[in-house]
């Protein structure tokens, strides 16, 4: 896939579990970005493989929601809102 067809994803380590990452990545001959990627993509196609789309899909759904109004729940605070004098 080329450069221009990639997306960010960023997330948090400690300094310690930076260096391990660093330090293996490199130790493999790959960046840390290249080793990341390659796990990270590794362990998630086999989760597919192990439990199917459907499962990754209905459960990525719920996470989503977790939290988030119904569409009645928002209407309500829209209108709410809309009433509200500053």
């Amino acid at each position: 896939m080329p450069a221009a067809d990639t997306s960010p994803a960023t997330f948090r380590v400690s300094p310690q579990e930076r260096y391990l990452l660093e330090a293996v990545a490199h130790y493999t001959g790959k960046t840390m970005s290249a080793f990341v990627r390659e796990a990270a993509l590794g362990v998630a196609r086999g989760v597919v493989r192990d439990v199917g789309s459907e499962t990754v899909l209905e459960g990525d759904r719920e996470w989503s929601e977790k939290g988030r109004l119904t569409i009645e729940e928002r209407r309500e605070a829209l209108e709410q809102q809309r009433d509200h004098k500053i």
